[in-house]
Formats: C-alpha cells, structure tokens, sequence
C-alpha cells in the first residue's frame, strides 16, 4: 500500500486538532479555578521536555501507553474488540517483575532481554486466554477481557500484599526496601 502526501497530512490532521482542541480548553478552564495556562503550559513543557532527566521520563511513562495502544490497534485491525490491554500489561509487568527479582546478579545484557521477554510472554499468555474461550467455547472476547482486567490487577495486589495490607504477609514479589 502506497501513502502519498495529502493521505499522511489527513491522518495526521485529526489528532493534531483534537491535542490543539486540548490546549484551548484547558487554556479557557484553568482562569475559572485561578490558574495561569501560559506559566502551567511553560511548566508543563519544561518538565516533560527541558532537560535530558524530563526526556528520559517522559519516554519511560509513554512507551507502555504507546505499545499497549498498538496491541489494541492490531486486534481491532483483525476484527477483535481487545479491551484487556490493560491486564495484558499488567501480567507482562508481573512476568517482567518476577524476572528482574529472582534472577538477581545476571549481567545487564541477559537480564534486560530476559525480563523484557518475559513480559511479552506474560501478556501474551494472558491475551491468549480470551482467544482460547472464544474459539472453544464462543465466549465474546470483551466481556472476558474486561474481566480478565481485574484478575489481573488483584493479582499484581496480591504479588506484593499477599492477601492485602493490612498485616498480612508480603506477597512474593515484595521489595522489602
């Protein structure tokens, strides 16, 4: 498929006018409650993007947000209606967790890739469970997803609160620093 020009400027157009549409609002909102949008947006800027210490965190905030958007993209291209995104990230952060806590000592340049692989293998085992039920038993994928999403987020509780926090025992992901 060939993209030319004009195409990429119209795909462009609607997200550039809906962050623009953003700004304005935020600009016409934030004097009703005494704030100033020009020093909140300088602010805004100078921390996400004014020195290399902002770059860093703010690529390190958007890259989740961004792979896990694509992992919607891609199943809604296919014709799934993917909502569990969010469990699929949380169990490829579990995984990725696991790996970085029990297999202390390796060099960087193992423990990097095998944590990172863990996580894609996480959330894959976790996305793969809607799809099994579908196929097998015609189970709708959102409504599975959806509640897979709470499964997983009391699991990644329970992985550091084994049971909760209130003085129960630490959960065996529990960093006790």
């Amino acid at each position: 498929m060939k993209f030319s020009l004009p195409q990429i400027g119209r795909a462009l157009l609607v997200p550039l006018l809906a962050f623009l549409t953003a700004l304005l609002l935020g600009a016409l909102i934030m004097p009703a409650f005494g704030d100033d949008p020009i020093s909140a947006y300088r602010g805004l800027l100078s921390g996400a993007l004014g020195n290399s210490r902002g770059w860093a965190s703010t690529i390190r905030r958007m890259a989740p947000l961004i792979l896990t958007g694509l992992s919607v993209a891609t199943a809604f291209k296919a014709g799934l209606f993917n909502i569990g995104a969010s469990g699929q990230f949380i169990m490829g952060t579990i995984f990725s967790v696991a790996v970085g806590v029990n297999f202390e000592g390796l060099p960087l340049l193992v423990h990097l890739p095998l944590a990172l692989l863990a996580g894609i293998v996480g959330g894959m085992i976790w996305g793969a469970i809607p799809g099994i039920l579908k196929v097998y038993t015609g189970a709708h994928e959102a409504i599975v997803t959806i509640m897979l999403n709470y499964i997983a987020s009391l699991l990644a509780g329970w992985t550091v609160y084994a049971g909760g926090t209130q003085g129960q025992q630490p959960g065996p992901l529990w960093d006790p620093t």
